[in-house]
C-alpha cells in the first residue's frame, strides 16, 4: 500500500512539473489532433508491387518549439494501411491456398492492416513571424499491428474458370510480425487563426522491417519478405 501512494506522489510531482513547464513555455508548446487518409502498398524495400490500399488516419500530437524556427513533436495515431490484389500466397500457407482436390481456391486477397502509429518529428519552419508558413518535417516511426484481416476471391477451375464467391473474409494477423519502422518525411502548410492553428501535411512512410510472419510457408516466386509503404494525408488542428 506504502509503494503505491509512493508511486501515487512521484506521478503528482511529475505532472505538477509538466504542467509548470508548459505555462513557462506558453507559445512554444503545442498540442492537436489530425484526421486524414493513407494510400499505401506491400513491397520489396525496392518498388511497391501491389495495388494501392486506402484507409484512414487519425491520432494526436504534442510538440516542443524550443526556438520559433523548430519543433519537436511525438503522435499517436491510428493508421490504416494494407495491399489490394496480392497474391495469397504471401498471406497464407500454401496449404490453405486450395481446396477440394485443387477445384477451389483463392485467388486474390485486399488485405488490411490496423497500427499504432507513434512517429517522432523534427519540423522545421523557414519562414516565421504569425503568418502562413511551410513545413518540412523528417523523423522516424515506430507501428504496432493491431489486428490484419484479409478479404479473398474465391474461383473454381473446371471447364472455365469462375468465382465461387466475390470475397470471403478471414483474420489473418498471425500472418504478420508485431512490429515495423522506418523513416518519415513530409512537407505542410499552416494556416493560423484566431483561436486554433490549421495545418494540411503530406507524409510519406518507409516500412525497413519485413512484416510478413509465415516464416517461409508461403512464397511466390522465390519472394515471400515484403514491407509496406505509405502515403499520408492530414489535416491538423492545433492550440
Amino acid at each position: 500500500m506504502k509503494k503505491n501512494q509512493l508511486v501515487l506522489v512521484f506521478l503528482l510531482i511529475i505532472l505538477s512539473r509538466i504542467n509548470l513547464s508548459a505555462q513557462e513555455n506558453a507559445g512554444r508548446f503545442s498540442y492537436g489532433l489530425h484526421l486524414g487518409s493513407s494510400f499505401s502498398g506491400f513491397t520489396h524495400h525496392q518498388e511497391v508491387f501491389s495495388q494501392l490500399k486506402s484507409g484512414l488516419a487519425a491520432g494526436l500530437f504534442a510538440e516542443l518549439k524550443p526556438v520559433p524556427f523548430l519543433g519537436i513533436s511525438v503522435e499517436t495515431d491510428y493508421l490504416m494501411e494494407g495491399a489490394f490484389h496480392v497474391s495469397p500466397y504471401l498471406i497464407y500457407p500454401e496449404s490453405s491456398i486450395i481446396y477440394s482436390g485443387g477445384l477451389i481456391y483463392k485467388y486474390s486477397s485486399d488485405v488490411t492492416l490496423h497500427n499504432i502509429h507513434i512517429p517522432i518529428l523534427v519540423n522545421i519552419r523557414p519562414i516565421t513571424g504569425g503568418g502562413v508558413s511551410p513545413t518540412i518535417s523528417l523523423g522516424y516511426s515506430f507501428d504496432f499491428f493491431l489486428n490484419a484481416n484479409s478479404h479473398d476471391m474465391i474461383m473454381s477451375s473446371g471447364i472455365s474458370t469462375i468465382p465461387v464467391t466475390d470475397r470471403s473474409f478471414e483474420n489473418v494477423s498471425s500472418s504478420f510480425e508485431k512490429w515495423n519502422m522506418g523513416p518519415v518525411a513530409g512537407v505542410g502548410i499552416n494556416f493560423p487563426g484566431s483561436k486554433f492553428n490549421y495545418s494540411f501535411d503530406v507524409r510519406y512512410k518507409v516500412g525497413l522491417l519485413d512484416i510478413n510472419n509465415l516464416a517461409g510457408l508461403n512464397s511466390l516466386n522465390g519472394q515471400y519478405d515484403f514491407s509496406v509503404n505509405t502515403l499520408i494525408f492530414f489535416l491538423t488542428i492545433s492550440k
